[in-house]
């Protein structure tokens, strides 16, 4: 049975191997492009390249913008692969295969293509593939999200992502790699769109726009100063480079960097990974959030929640059941979940033999000195009178998992069959709710958020655990697979709350159907079943303890797999919305300013006023070092539609002030004075001192912080 090893060797260099995938992830080179070669860059570089035949190199300061700007951007990236690299390398799991007719332990991404796994109870299945020998029940809930474990026997077929709940399979791997259901799963998914930042989509629009402007107003600038004002070629490029670098509000570019960058790291202390800099700001502006219910909601792991003592003392019953999970016979979840319960004293009962668990059989059995007991499903247990106990019917209702367990009188190992079984009592385990899950709801409900429970799970055991996590609305459940067209989805999201029997298509068409109703879509999961939703979504979010899978397509990652932090980061994104938003204005105040000076100063007869470096020293003075302050405070106000929109609603009355007050001086110099370097100097402080009128405005209602800001920048200035 199995492989040579000289069958695998060359089988892997045929490529035919587990390892043999595209990371999920984006490479070095990706990450250092994505950063260095942007529109905002190419711009400035321009801008300096010229400046750079002046000799006037003190004039190139406004290139450490697009520097720093870039450096923030690689460096939260290459810390979010690393941190992902590292979860795949600490969750890589390792699997057991015979080769030369022995049974070995390799790297799962050793494993070729004809191996024969050899997978135990509680190891993770990692390649597609055939059962050829053994039983036992597979967890599949990260591709299909059912908590219920699936018997699997010869010949049925299991799939990689998936886990050994009870049991052992020997398994021939018919798919690795990337021919494996997962990675096609994720090819799928690479399809669909990237989303798109809104800060990130105005900055851009913003400066495309600023651009048109460029080479027009440049070319008019140069031939005014060349054939009226008649100046050296320096002063020509310099001014010009002035006017023109000044439209783009590159401050606001590095601002806006730093303040999603400490975001990012602040919520590093929450065990919460951000993939990308605009992640919080995503999830700061959803309307709608969608849960997963199995590993999210949910622990992912069925526990005993209660035991149920029917016909027996409570103490004879607990008696038997903790000295049935403590023998180690036969290692199950079931029993390991039991032991877990129990905790204390032991009886100390003398073990004699024992029939392991069968997925066939559905149940096992122990015999002792003291009796023999039997631990199993209901309906191969009970008759049919004791099905209908009022308690056993009480908690089928509540959607728990159910195993019942007593004595019986005798049995034959051989064929595997005993009599004379008298129930006890039943065992509930349920899939029970995370730690901080009714506050983690009651929080997204305070802040109007529509939440919506979407499970591969039965819709009714889904319901159930929404309404103990306190989901309003939860008994308004549906089955999924009834209904199907892109019409019926769009009516049933207004109609129900909890949606179960989702296939991973379904859910990609549940996403779109909020949006097209112009919801803004958060999205959980933890597994393969997730993926392509987790990518349509405007903001995921994906558990450590999921597949790498979910964990490398979502915005961001919870590495103590806890959704309770969902809170801070919404708190988080924002913080930095709003407070963004507070400081575009002054940025995009002199982005107005610059365009209307430079259109002026075409037809007033003096030279533009403005070097490169007063414009430099103008906006870190009176606009990036105040901005900075404000940047940082607390503020978890609801964000307002319209980012750009309320910026300009201040930005351009105010750049218009400047733009006047600036031309009020050119013309009281040009009547009196007459001088330029005069005008130069007034240009400036009248700049300085109405930016200060705008920041001490756009400070109220005063905070201490921005009280003591508004009292230190014209210390600074002047």
């Amino acid at each position: 049975m199995g492989l040579t090893t000289e069958q695998a060797l060359k089988l892997k260099e045929e490529g035919k191997y587990n390892g043999n995938v595209k990371a999920g992830t984006k490479t070095v080179g990706e990450i250092l492009f994505d950063n260095i070669f942007t529109f905002f860059n190419a711009v400035n570089l321009v801008a300096a390249i010229f400046v750079f035949t002046t000799g006037s190199y003190k004039n190139m300061t406004f290139m450490f913008v697009c520097f720093w700007n870039a450096i923030v951007g690689i460096f939260q990236e290459m810390k979010a692969r690393r941190t992902l690299t590292k979860l795949k390398i600490l969750l890589n799991p390792v699997a057991f295969v015979i080769r030369d007719d022995k049974e070995i332990q390799i790297k799962s991404d050793d494993i070729v293509y004809g191996d024969t796994c050899v997978f135990y109870a509680g190891d993770q299945v990692c390649v597609d593939g055939k059962v050829i020998e053994g039983e036992g029940f597979v967890n599949e809930s990260l591709l299909t999200g059912e908590s219920i474990p699936v018997p699997k026997k010869k010949d049925d077929n299991v799939l990689a992502g998936t886990f050994v709940a009870e049991g052992k399979l020997i398994v021939e791997a018919t798919g690795v790699g990337e021919e494996s259901y997962t990675y096609k799963i994720i090819k799928r998914a690479k399809k669909f769109k990237k989303n798109r930042s809104e800060i990130m989509y105005s900055i851009n629009y913003v400066i495309r726009l600023v651009t048109l402007f460029v080479i027009p107003v440049a070319t008019a600038l140069i031939l005014k100063q060349h054939f009226v004002s008649h100046d050296s070629y320096n002063e020509i490029v310099l001014s010009t480079v002035a006017a023109t670098i000044g439209f783009i509000p590159s401050g606001f570019v590095l601002l806006t960097s730093l303040v999603m960058f400490k975001g990012a790291v602040k919520l590093s202390f929450y065990n919460t990974l951000v993939q990308d800099l605009y992640s919080t700001e995503k999830l700061a502006r959803v309307d709608t959030i969608c849960f997963d219910k199995t590993g999210t909601l949910t622990k992912g792991r069925f526990d005993v929640t209660k035991i149920v003592e029917i016909n027996c003392s409570r103490d004879e019953f607990e008696k038997a059941l903790k000295e049935y999970s403590n023998t180690g016979f036969d290692r199950n979840s079931t029993i390991l979940s039991i032991r877990a319960y129990y905790s204390g004293k032991d009886y100390n009962w003398n073990f004699i033999d024992g029939i392991p668990f069968s997925s066939a059989r559905k149940w096992s059995l122990l015999e002792f000195k003291e009796g023999t007991y039997v631990l199993g499903a209901p309906d191969v247990l009970l008759s049919d009178k004791e099905k209908f106990n009022s308690k056993y019917n009480q908690e089928m209702v509540h959607g728990a998992r159910i195993i019942a367990f007593g004595k019986c009188e005798s049995y034959d190992k051989d064929k595997e069959t005993f009599e004379g079984f008298s129930l006890m009592g039943l065992v509930i385990l349920k899939d029970t709710l995370r730690d901080n899950a009714k506050e983690t709801i009651e929080f997204l409900d305070s802040q109007k958020l529509n939440i919506k429970v979407i499970s591969g799970d039965n819709p009714l055991t889904a319901s159930i655990v929404a309404t103990e996590a306190g989901i309003k609305d939860a008994d308004k459940y549906i089955d999924a697979s009834s209904i199907d067209s892109i019409e019926d989805i769009k009516e049933a999201v207004d109609k129900y709350t909890v949606f179960g029997r989702v296939t991973p298509e379904f859910k990609l068409k549940f996403v779109r159907a909020l949006q097209e109703q112009e919801h803004i879509v958060a999205m959980t999961g933890d597994g393969v079943n997730d993926v392509m939703a987790l990518k349509e979504a405007d903001c995921s979010i994906a558990m450590q303890s999921g597949s790498s899978a979910a964990r490398d397509i979502s915005s961001v990652v919870l590495l103590d797999s806890d959704f309770a932090h969902i809170p801070e980061i919404i708190r988080e994104g924002r913080r930095s919305i709003n407070n963004l938003e507070r400081s575009g204005v002054l940025y995009l105040t002199k982005t107005v300013y610059a365009i209307l000076l430079a259109l002026l100063f075409i037809v007033i007869p003096y030279s533009y006023p403005f070097k490169p470096i007063q414009y430099t020293l103008l906006g870190t003075l009176t606009i990036g070092y105040p901005s900075f302050f404000l940047a940082f405070e607390l503020n978890d106000e609801r964000v307002r539609t319209g980012f750009l929109y309320n910026i300009l609603f201040k930005a351009i009355p105010n750049g218009a002030l400047v733009a006047t007050n600036v031309c009020l001086s050119a013309l009281m110099v040009y009547i009196w004075l007459r001088s330029e370097l005069t005008l130069s100097t007034m240009a400036t402080l009248t700049t300085g001192l109405v930016s200060m009128f705008i920041f001490t405005d756009l400070c109220r209602p005063f905070t201490r912080l921005r009280f003591w800001v508004t009292v230190l920048v014209p210390i600074v200035f002047w």
